[in-house]
C-alpha cells in the first residue's frame, strides 16, 4: 500500500496488490466518501461510448473479488461533471492494484489508521509458497494476508515399481512447475514421512538454483491443516516475520488454550471482556472483524481502552479459517494478565 498524501480527513492512496484491496474492503465503510477516476457509458447519436471522469461517491457497500483482483465500491454520486452524470444516481468503482483513490471519512479511527500502516509494512514481507505432500498427493498453497490460496495439486503414484522410475519424477516435475508459477520469494516443502525429503533430492538434481529457495519442514498434517500447523507452531517464523495471518492464527490458538486450561487467564463474550478491560486486566484483545463492523462504536472504544492500559489488540479477518473458533466465542475474547472474578 502506497500512501500518496494525507490532508485532514482525506487520505490519497494507491493499492499495489490483492492484499491491499482486501485491506481497503475492511477500511472503507458505509457513509464514507471515495473519489476516483472511472468510466461511464454515454449515449450518442453515433452509438454508445465510454468516457473517463472523476467522481465522488458516498459508499453503500464494498465487495472484494480476489479472483478478479478487483475491489467493487458501490455508492451514490455526490460530485462529478453534471453534464455527464446525474448527482444522486448510483455508480460502482472497480478498483484494481495501482489505481489511485481518495478516501474521505468524518473521522478516521485508530484501528483504521493502524490497518493502513500494517498494509504498508506487510507489503514488504516475503511472499511464500507452501507445498504439502505425502506419498499420495502434493498440494501447493500461497500464504496471503487474508488466508491461503490453493494454486494446484498433483496426485503422486505412491511407492510401486513404476513410481520408482519415471512416474514419480514426472509427478515431481509437474509439482515444481506449479510452484514456479506462483513466482514467490520463499518456498516451503512440508508434510509427514519422507516424500518431502525425496522431493528435495529431486530438486537438488534437477534444479539446484530453485532448491536454494526452499525450506524443508516436517508436519503431522497434510493439506490446508498442514499449512496452519506450520503457522501455529512457529515452524517458519523466520520467513513469516510480521505476517498478519501468523499473528491472527497464533492469537486465536493462545486464546483457546488459555480458556481450556483450568489455570488459564482468558475470558470471552462482550460483557465479560468489557469488565476485564475496566479492571485493566487485558493483555491481548482478540476481535473478529465481523464483530467490529457490526458494533463499530462500542468495539472501537473497547480497543482504545485496552491500548490505553498497555494492552494489545488483534483484529482477526473472517477469511482466516481459524476465525470460526473465535466466532463460536461470540466474536471477541481476551487473554488476561490475571483472572477477574
Amino acid at each position: 500500500m502506497f500512501i500518496v498524501k494525507r490532508r485532514d480527513n482525506e487520505i490519497v492512496l494507491r493499492p499495489e496488490s490483492n492484499e491491499d484491496l482486501w485491506h481497503l474492503e475492511k477500511i472503507v465503510k458505509q457513509g464514507d466518501k471515495v473519489r476516483a477516476i472511472t468510466e461511464r457509458k454515454r449515449e450518442e447519436a453515433s452509438g454508445t461510448t465510454r468516457e473517463k471522469m472523476r467522481l465522488t461517491l458516498e459508499i453503500d457497500k464494498t465487495e472484494f473479488h480476489k479472483g478478479y483482483r478487483k475491489l467493487k465500491i458501490l455508492g451514490t454520486i455526490l460530485e462529478g461533471p453534471e453534464d455527464l452524470v446525474s448527482l444522486g444516481s448510483h455508480h460502482s468503482f472497480y478498483i484494481s492494484p495501482f489505481e489511485t483513490l481518495t478516501i474521505i471519512k468524518e473521522k478516521w479511527s485508530k484501528h483504521e489508521l493502524d490497518r493502513l500502516k500494517q498494509a504498508k509494512e506487510e507489503s514488504k514481507q516475503p511472499k511464500i509458497t507452501v507445498t504439502i505432500m505425502d506419498e499420495r498427493k502434493a498440494e501447493v498453497f500461497t500464504i496471503k494476508q487474508y488466508g491461503l490460496e490453493k494454486k494446484g495439486e498433483m496426485s503422486l503414484p505412491g511407492r510401486g515399481k513404476y513410481a520408482e522410475t519415471e512416474g514419480i519424477e514426472e509427478s515431481y516435475k509437474q509439482v515444481l512447475q506449479i510452484m514456479k508459477r506462483t513466482e514467490k520469494d520463499k518456498y516451503v516443502v512440508a508434510g509427514p514421512g519422507f516424500e518431502g525429503d525425496n522431493f528435495m533430492k529431486y530438486l537438488e538434481k534437477e534444479d539446484p538454483k530453485m532448491k536454494k529457495k526452499v525450506s524443508r519442514v516436517k508436519t503431522n498434517n497434510i493439506g490446508q491443516n498442514g499449512v496452519y500447523e506450520i503457522i501455529r507452531e512457529g515452524k517458519i517464523d523466520k520467513i513469516l516475520l510480521k505476517s498478519r495471518l501468523k499473528r491472527e492464527t497464533k492469537a486465536i490458538d493462545e486464546l483457546i488454550r488459555q480458556i481450556a486450561s483450568e489455570e488459564g487467564n482468558a475470558t470471552y463474550g462482550r460483557d465479560e471482556v468489557e469488565k476485564a478491560i475496566g479492571y485493566g486486566a487485558v493483555e491481548k484483545l482478540v476481535v473478529l472483524d465481523e464483530e467490529l463492523f457490526k458494533n463499530e462504536e462500542k468495539v472501537n472504544k473497547m480497543m482504545e481502552k485496552t491500548e490505553q492500559k498497555k494492552g494489545k489488540t488483534i483484529v482477526v479477518s473472517k477469511e482466516n479459517p481459524e476465525s470460526q473458533k473465535l466466532r463460536s466465542l461470540g466474536g471477541i475474547g481476551a487473554i488476561l494478565r490475571y483472572k477477574v472474578n
